[in-house]
């Protein structure tokens, strides 16, 4: 074990000296001598030596400390430029996270009142949705195998027809921004200050109206085609009741559709969506940017090396108490060369040199 490790040891080497320390007891006798330490003497050589590996501690404590640290230093150092470019577009996303936080709260405050969606009327619509494509596949594809067609051309065309009579049914969702558009116009003039921003939801009627309502007409032809179609099929497979039937079951589906996409349509409901949408974009790109790998690597190394020395440091403070104590064991354990400690200075003498400067 070296002379480092026996000065800088462990609590418990601690405990095992302070237990030895207790069990030293000092003697009763009936006149206490003690021998003060020679005057001419002014410094052993150990006692410099001593001084000399006291003084030697702070430095190589320190040496020790940028060792182990080195790799930590050396790795931190590379990663120190895309550590910055990580932080420096963290940052910068900061502050488009901020624009889209004001953007929805701002537009939230404002445009609330004008919702008409009701919360979860987006899985109610989802799920319409799927079951009106489902049951027109499935009618469409079981009647075009029974008719003879190859199963996977049959079920490839009724899921482009489903879709098709699904698709005809969405127009609705047009016609009913029209509606609310209509129900919430308002004169420009009349807009408050948190509404002007969102002025195009009040200024009435879209001009393009007309292309609305043909597009009305397009779906209504759509619908029209998918129930002859179907009525033909279910017609020549099991009769004309049964092609009624079905036929009826495809303009339903149609109709459902149409309702579905009325019920489920708001056009304030859908801009603040969009908003909310960016900010949710925005908050996981600020989690990504914000752990980007080199940023929390150099943060690492930089933190392990500075804990390093630190600790090698408080090491080398520690170093230089133990060596002035282990110089003190050794003048205690030899008073016949040293004497049994230090003479008291004369009560009331001064030193010539704490008088005027040191001058007679």
């Amino acid at each position: 074990m070296s002379l480092r490790e026996v000065v800088v040891g462990s609590s418990s080497e601690f405990e095992q000296a302070a237990d030895f320390a207790d069990g030293v007891a000092l003697q009763r006798i009936d006149e206490a001598v003690a021998i003060a330490r020679p005057s001419m003497i002014a410094q052993t050589y150990v006692e410099e030596e001593y001084d000399a590996l006291s003084g030697a501690q702070t430095p190589s404590w320190a040496a020790s400390g940028e060792a182990a640290s080195r790799e930590d230093d050396v790795g931190a150092a590379g990663l120190k430029y895309p550590a910055e470019k990580a932080r420096d577009a963290a940052v910068g996303n900061d502050v488009v996270l901020a624009e889209s936080r004001t953007q929805l709260t701002t537009a939230r405050q404002a445009l609330a009142p004008f919702v008409r969606r009701k919360p979860h009327a987006g899985q109610w619509y989802v799920g319409c949705w799927f079951g009106f494509v489902g049951g027109d596949v499935a009618g469409i594809a079981g009647a075009a195998i029974y008719f003879g067609e190859i199963p996977e051309l049959a079920v490839i065309q009724a899921v482009s027809v489903g879709l098709a009579a699904v698709s005809a049914g969405s127009v609705g969702g047009d016609l009913r921004d029209l509606r609310l558009a209509a129900r919430r116009e308002k004169d420009a003039e009349a807009l408050s200050l948190d509404l002007k921003p969102y002025s195009h939801l009040f200024t009435g009627i879209d001009p393009g109206a007309r292309f609305v309502k043909l597009a009305g007409g397009m779906a209504g032809c759509v619908a029209a085609a998918i129930t002859i179609g179907i009525f033909g099929l279910r017609s020549s497979i099991e009769g004309p009741l049964a092609g009624l039937i079905y036929g009826g079951f495809a303009l339903a589906v149609a109709a459902g559709s149409f309702l579905n996409a009325w019920a489920y349509s708001d056009e304030v409901a859908d801009l603040l969506g969009s908003f909310e949408q960016r900010y949710e974009k925005e908050l996981k790109r600020a989690a990504r940017l914000s752990s980007a790998r080199s940023l929390v690597q150099h943060a690492e190394h930089e933190r392990r090396a500075q804990s390093l020395r630190d600790e090698h440091r408080e090491r080398g403070k520690a170093a230089v108490f133990s060596y002035a104590a282990l110089k003190a064991r050794i003048l205690r354990r030899n008073p016949g060369v040293v004497g049994h400690g230090r003479a008291a200075e004369p009560v009331g003498r001064v030193h010539a040199a704490e008088k005027d400067g040191g001058r007679p």
